[in-house]
């Protein structure tokens, strides 16, 4: 797991900086390298002590949720989504469904609230995408062999149904971010499910896995979008463009703020980063609170814009170390320590989800921590060394 979160660390944190359309300041360059060079230390402490943990014991301990709470999550999703389905099997029959995309969008996008149930409903989306991780991981992992015999196929087969499903009612309104905050969800648990097969895994097949992973991203990314700008005239070059802005955009914009920005840092003390504990908490708060900087591309920014404006430089690389620690040292056969399961997963989770803190989303926030309530450890003896 650890080899394939650095791989994605270099190949999105750090690559997209090299492509960007404006030029780098020295601070944009430094900074680029103050993030990798923390990447790089929490990294080896956790390769320290998660080694240490190893020659320790010939234990394995992972999350396992039953098939009854994936069945009840699903129903629930699928009673509050009952009048999208129905409006989106309608638009398939008539073969209208591009411009039933596209008015939803609209809406969507003119800031129609979208009411408390639908966002129940999300918070089931991002659950239900999370226990599935878990489930599809541990039907697939071979450290634990024994364990699996009871998860049948025709089961991954319904759940992996499902997922298709929930994502094409998710796509219909075009809100690609709530569904690669769930699909950020599912892989923090499935890489956690599968963390000890992966240890090993050959480069070839690290690469494979990772296009594997790329294709079905921008799948779902070229489909939300082409049926937003299915009335445009050329199409092609809108959706080439977009996808500079979705997947280079933000680093550029980053870097154009890091370069031209005053404002002050260390002054939100977790505001931009955290912002669904402050709703939950009573505190108003402004929702989209930030525009586009100068003459960025996006109004998306990276996750490094909240840290730094939340908690300063010096603290920002800190909590760097301990993402990068915490999110490698799910490696570690072992973890006893209450709550380090969901700390784990949290930083995987914040470091796939780049663009934005994913826990400024309460449904999000709500809908993982579900999952885990939902989720219970279980320990295993290790059949052969790994």
């Amino acid at each position: 797991m650890s080899n394939i979160i650095t791989v994605f660390f270099i190949t999105v944190h750090i690559l997209p900086f090299l492509f960007i359309r404006a030029g780098h300041s020295l601070a944009s360059f430094l900074f680029v390298i103050y993030i990798f060079t923390a990447y790089l230390l929490g990294w080896y402490m956790a390769r320290i002590f998660s080694n240490q943990n190893q020659q320790k014991s010939n234990m394995i301990s992972f999350t396992k949720c039953r098939s009854h709470s994936l069945i009840a999550v699903a129903s629930a999703y699928l009673l509050l989504r009952v009048p999208y389905v129905t409006e989106i099997f309608q638009a398939f029959v008539s073969g209208d469904f591009a411009t039933y995309a596209l008015q939803r969008a609209k809406a969507r996008y003119s800031g129609e609230s979208m009411g408390f149930i639908y966002n129940i409903g999300t918070v089931m989306f991002i659950c239900f995408l999370g226990l599935a991780g878990t489930y599809i991981g541990i039907y697939q992992q071979n450290i634990v062999k024994a364990y699996k015999r009871d998860k049948s196929k025709q089961s991954v087969l319904l759940i992996l149904s499902l997922i298709v499903l929930m994502i094409l009612v998710e796509s219909s309104s075009l809100a690609r971010a709530g569904v690669v905050m769930a699909l950020t969800v599912f892989f923090a648990n499935y890489l956690y499910a599968k963390r000890i097969d992966f240890q090993n895994i050959a480069y070839p097949k690290l690469m494979i896995f990772g296009a594997k992973i790329t294709f079905f991203m921008l799948l779902i990314f070229y489909f939300s979008a082409y049926f937003r700008l299915s009335d445009n005239a050329d199409v092609a070059a809108l959706l080439i463009e977009k996808t500079y802005v979705y997947f280079i955009g933000p680093h550029e914009s980053f870097s154009t703020w890091l370069s031209r920005s005053h404002e002050s840092l260390f002054t939100s003390y977790g505001y931009n980063t955290f912002t669904s504990v402050f709703k939950l908490l009573g505190v108003t708060t402004q929702q989209g609170h930030y525009d586009k900087f100068v003459d960025s591309q996006t109004n998306i920014f990276l996750l490094y814009r909240g840290l730094l404006q939340d908690f300063g430089l010096i603290l920002t690389g800190v909590i760097v170390i301990g993402l990068s620690y915490l999110a490698n040292y799910s490696d570690a056969y072992l973890h006893r320590l209450p709550g380090l399961v969901i700390a784990a997963k949290a930083s995987v989770c914040m470091l796939l989800f780049l663009f934005i803190s994913p826990f400024i989303f309460t449904t999000f926030l709500v809908g993982f921590v579900l999952s885990n309530v939902l989720q219970k450890t279980v320990y295993k003896r290790v059949q052969y060394p790994c």
